[in-house]
């Protein structure tokens, strides 16, 4: 059926509201005047994400001695599809990060003068990692954690710069994976999922990460920790959100029905409530940025329709009678059960971008007055504008590391003569049928970046000009002459062009600063080697001065050389070489002086170089995946 408003027929919102059109409603502007308004309605009373109590400081709990696990939920049957749909895109899959394992950490050898030993470590009853002066405590936010959400762990009263290593164990009792802030998984070399990463307190003995929550089912967990020679492990409990009215429906397979402010939004098994309440503002929110950046919105809000696993995805698509290829998202205009269809096993990011680019194809069908339009075109401005939204989103980075996968892969595919001409990328039958991953990854990439070239060469309106000039029966290459002057082949040919000469300046500046500080830290290691051999050596207690003043010499030059790079922030790289600096130049004054507070002071800088030293190293494996500098 056709998107387009007709006089005598029934348009129903998915606000639950339907207008009938008759004749006394006056023109079709009319018509579109008053379906936008109820549109704007619908979308302004979107609920916010609900509040999440302050966090409050708790001991940790001591573990309970038996605990009852939920039954898990049983994954569908797989079934054969009749080939009848055409399947829409499937976003770029989740990235997995080898991780850098640490450098040996150079552990200074303090200088063989008496130093005060430090406090023993003990445990306490109740689980708690307990080290004196301090009592560690863990805050937990929000205080009443919930299924398919992130939550925010705080440890305070560590000492200064304690290493900790955390892990979490799912509700079954299995280490669960190390998710990033990011949303990067990690794998060891060889292929085992990470489930611990080492963290460093601050200063304060303060250390903080965050438990990536998208997947994480209700029930039990626990949270491990290790510092020092202690070790703790912590129950919290998730719990599903309480949705009022959800009755059950089976479409394929059994789906729950939440009737939200702006759609409705069935879910089936293994997705948590959380979810279905915040992609449908995620929508809302989507809708709002078209509507006030680009000056396009959909004239109907579509129901989302959200499967727990590949298989349920592959039930629920069925039902529908659409076939499901290498998809994991599509919608339907019409027929059976409209909507926009996604498959939720991935992370937040993932879901949020998905929804945005089936938003964008629903927008554009209606934009096209349902004409067909070229496949590079349709998906390339619905992946622009994915990413376009998601930079601005809540893990900017998540998008950031699919925006430069996506361009490094198209620009070496130019440089090498592999690229895909684009008329070839017209049809979207041939586009669906692609069974290699590598050519359906071009493909989306290389349909993303030509919208990226159109956009920075003829303007952010020249794609949807296209679109609205085949809206109104133009083929595509009297569109782009008509929106840009320049015919299909040679928009073609400087779109080559520009893709063998693509740079991103940000991401230059952040590889000019890593490589920098790579060779720094390289410099820095060589230092702390030298001063180690040093101490070894059978010297006399004053010959040591000329060497020490050679490494504290070859610290400033590292901190002066750093200084002077230009870079997204140097902050955490100066402290640790102006650290380093303050450290040497204290045993440069013992050894000159022979005064023992100098050595102890230097000793006592010891943790907080060696934990300053992890953190960077870390941020560095972080920033070369999320920039794509691996």
């Amino acid at each position: 059926m056709s998107i387009s408003l007709r006089l005598g027929v029934i348009l129903t919102l998915a606000t639950g509201l339907s207008i009938l059109l008759t004749g006394c409603l006056g023109s079709e502007q009319d018509v579109r005047r008053i379906v936008i308004e109820e549109i704007a309605t619908a979308v302004a009373s979107i609920p916010t994400a609900s509040p999440q109590p302050t966090a409050t400081a708790m001991v940790l709990p001591p573990t309970p001695t038996s605990i009852t696990f939920p039954t898990p939920l049983p994954t569908a049957t797989p079934v054969t599809f009749p080939p009848t749909a055409t399947p829409q895109p499937t976003p770029t899959p989740q990235p997995t990060a080898t991780p850098r394992a640490l450098p040996p950490t150079p552990t200074p050898r303090p200088t063989p003068t008496t130093v005060p030993s430090g406090t023993t470590s003990g445990s306490t009853g109740n689980g708690a990692i307990s080290v004196e002066p301090g009592n560690p405590a863990l805050t937990i936010e929000p205080t009443l954690p919930v299924a398919g959400r992130d939550i925010n762990f705080t440890m305070t009263g560590l000492p200064p710069w304690q290493q900790v290593s955390v892990g979490f164990i799912n509700p079954l009792g299995e280490p669960a994976e190390w998710i990033d802030k990011n949303e990067f998984l990690y794998t060891w070399t060889d292929g085992q999922p990470v489930v611990d990463r080492t963290l460093f307190a601050d200063g304060s003995g303060e250390v903080s990460w965050l438990r990536i929550g998208t997947n994480d089912v209700d029930g039990v967990w626990s949270v491990r920790l290790e510092a020092g020679d202690q070790s703790s492990l912590s129950n919290y409990a998730l719990t599903q959100i309480q949705l009022p009215e959800q009755p059950t429906e089976t479409i394929g397979i059994q789906m729950r029905h939440y009737r939200g402010s702006l759609s409705d939004t069935y879910y089936s098994a293994l997705v948590p409530s959380s979810v279905a309440v915040d992609l449908q503002a995620h929508l809302g929110w989507v809708i709002k940025q078209l509507s006030e950046v680009q000056g396009i919105q959909s004239l109907q809000i579509p129901d989302i329709y959200l499967a727990g696993n590949e298989n349920l995805f592959s039930e629920l698509a069925a039902a529908t009678g659409t076939f499901v290829g290498f998809e994991d998202g599509f919608y339907r205009r019409s027929g059976n059960r409209p909507g926009i269809y996604i498959r939720t096993d991935t992370f937040r990011a993932d879901l949020q971008a998905l929804l945005t680019h089936e938003y964008v194809h629903l927008v554009l069908d209606e934009i096209a007055s349902g004409r067909s339009l070229p496949s590079w075109l349709n998906e390339g401005l619905a992946k622009y504008i994915e990413i376009e939204l998601g930079l601005i989103g809540e893990r900017p980075n998540a998008t950031k590391f699919r925006l430069y996968r996506a361009a490094d892969l198209v620009k070496q595919a130019a440089l090498d003569g592999d690229i895909i001409n684009l008329p070839d990328l017209e049809s979207q039958e041939s586009w669906n049928s692609q069974t290699s991953q590598n050519r359906i990854s071009l493909q989306y990439a290389e349909a993303y970046m030509a919208i990226s070239y159109l956009t920075e060469t003829y303007g952010d309106k020249a794609a949807l000009g296209m679109i609205k000039s085949m809206g109104r029966g133009l083929n595509l290459p009297l569109a782009i002459e008509q929106e840009i002057q320049f015919d299909y082949i040679k928009f073609q040919n400087g779109f080559y062009r520009w893709l063998e000469s693509w740079q991103d300046q940000e991401r230059e500046e952040v590889r000019v600063y890593l490589d920098t500080l790579d060779e720094i830290l390289g410099a820095d290691r060589d230092i702390s080697r030298r001063r180690t051999e040093e101490l070894g050596s059978n010297t006399s207690f004053f010959q040591p001065v000329p060497a020490k003043e050679e490494l504290l010499a070859d610290a400033q030059a590292l901190l002066d050389r750093l200084g002077g790079t230009r870079a997204p922030s140097n902050a955490d790289g100066l402290i640790y070489l102006n650290r380093n600096v303050q450290w040497l130049a204290l045993e440069l004054e013992f050894v000159q002086t022979g005064q023992n507070s100098k050595i102890n002071q230097a000793n006592q800088m010891i943790p907080e170089i060696n934990g300053r030293e992890g953190r960077i190293v870390q941020d560095i494996s972080d920033l070369k995946v999320v920039y794509n500098l691996e």
